[in-house]
């Protein structure tokens, strides 16, 4: 098997590790250590998607022949150094296996000069399906040395952490403001874009009835469009608004068809006399558009304006009401969805930082250090995020695992001036 194949089965393997796809990466990577068995790569990413604890020290062990160096490996089994690697009677958890694989020759004389070159053995632990101790047969759950918020299922303030009660709508401890009102539905429904159409179509054919009012008075009145070409903005400007999602345009757009409707309604049903008015006339065009003022467009017209305006405003009830529904939520500390990888939470975790969601922040980045806990850059940022909340123990505690990790010189200086730092935070009385 080529070399290059080799390589991207360890490629996929490792993204396959990083997406939480488990036996995906076990299959690929061993793959690669069929091909390699002295890859250390793939030994070192293997053992953070086997089952057990032993088969994971094994594949450290198998580490660190090949580099005695690593201390990725070193860490890994100094943290497995407490752990049994037998049952009391002495039965070992795993069993070698040892695997033949018979190259095929590149010519005849080389099988007949060179046999041991065609055969390769190599050999690997396979664990038992499961370790039963005191009678079950399930993992045992690691208890946390800390007894705090982060241990507890209470609900707890996205800002500060602080534990928060049913009742709370506000911070007791840094007095945010908890609850945010949002849309139902985060995206909006192609009825909404549908309803700002028919708004944009009622703004023309107010367009159309100005126009209308100018050649039926066979002159450019500017009296005869000022209402129409008010009409025919406003409307347009509804149909942005309600695009753009906005409440108010909604709204005014609703009692803009209903009032439409009764004015249409009664202009059909009473023809409207301005005369009542008494307006001083001077021009006898101005008299021509007053007169005209109470049938101001054909019944064509007047015809389609008024289905439309029906049509709209049940549209605008029945279907595009629901896309302005607003629900109350309570901001609390949670983990976001539809997140796969670690280095997305550790971005998702940098984006809640700036908005002062430091809780929040903290969740996504102990996700991303339980994915990649041999990623210093994660275990930095939790540290930090701990100090800034005050949880001092447990941010010295993932720092010191952090500085246990750094192999390169910078990276261990800057871990140990922040490690004193915190020493100093901790020690200095509170405001």
């Amino acid at each position: 098997m080529s070399a290059t194949a080799s390589q991207a089965w360890l490629r996929e393997g490792i993204a396959a590790v990083k997406s939480g796809e488990s036996e995906k990466a076990r299959g690929l990577l061993l793959r690669v250590i069929e091909t390699d068995e002295r890859n250390e790569q793939a030994w070192l990413w293997l053992s953070g998607v086997v089952e057990t604890d032993e088969e994971r020290r094994i594949c450290l062990e198998n580490v660190l022949a090949i580099n005695p160096g690593s201390a990725a490996a070193q860490t890994g089994l100094a943290r497995l150094a407490d752990l049994p690697v037998a049952e009391p009677g002495g039965q070992p958890l795993a069993k070698r296996y040892t695997m033949r694989r018979e190259r095929i020759p590149v010519s005849l004389a080389s099988a007949v000069l060179y046999p041991e070159q065609q055969v390769q053995e190599w050999s690997w632990v396979e664990p038992e399906m499961a370790i039963q101790r005191q009678g079950h047969d399930t993992p045992i759950a690691a208890q946390s040395k800390f007894d705090d918020v982060w241990t507890s299922e209470a609900d707890i303030c996205a800002y500060c952490a602080q534990p928060l009660s049913a009742e709370d709508e506000k911070c007791p401890n840094c007095q945010r403001n908890l609850i945010r009102e949002h849309y139902r539905y985060p995206k909006p429904s192609p009825n909404l874009y549908a309803y700002s159409a028919l708004l944009a179509a009622q703004s023309q054919l107010f367009l159309a009835q100005s126009i209308y009012s100018v050649i039926q008075n066979q002159a450019l009145l500017l009296e005869a469009i000022i209402l129409p070409a008010i009409f025919t903005a406003l409307f347009f400007g509804l149909a942005i608004g309600v695009m753009a999602r906005k409440q108010w345009a909604f709204l005014a757009s609703m009692i803009g068809f209903f009032i439409i409707l009764l004015v249409v309604v009664a202009s059909i049903l009473t023809p409207i006399d301005f005369t009542f008015l008494q307006l001083p006339v001077q021009d006898p065009a101005i008299t021509s558009f007053i007169n005209s003022f109470g049938n101001l467009i054909s019944t064509i017209i007047k015809t389609f304006q008024l289905a439309l305006t029906v049509v709209a405003f049940l549209y605008g009830l029945l279907l595009v009401a629901p896309d302005f529904t607003r629900d109350r939520q309570r901001i609390t500390a949670v983990l976001s969805k539809r997140l796969k990888l670690p280095a997305d939470y550790h971005a998702k975790a940098k984006e809640l930082t700036r908005k002062g969601m430091w809780a929040s922040a903290i969740l996504h980045w102990q996700h991303a250090a339980g994915k990649e806990p041999h990623t210093i850059l994660y275990q930095r940022h939790l540290g930090l995020a701990y100090a800034q909340l005050g949880f001092y123990e447990r941010s010295l505690d993932i720092l010191q695992s952090a500085l246990s990790l750094a192999t390169q010189p910078k990276m261990q200086k800057e871990l140990q001036n922040i490690i004193q730092t915190v020493k100093k935070m901790q020690s200095s009385p509170k405001a």
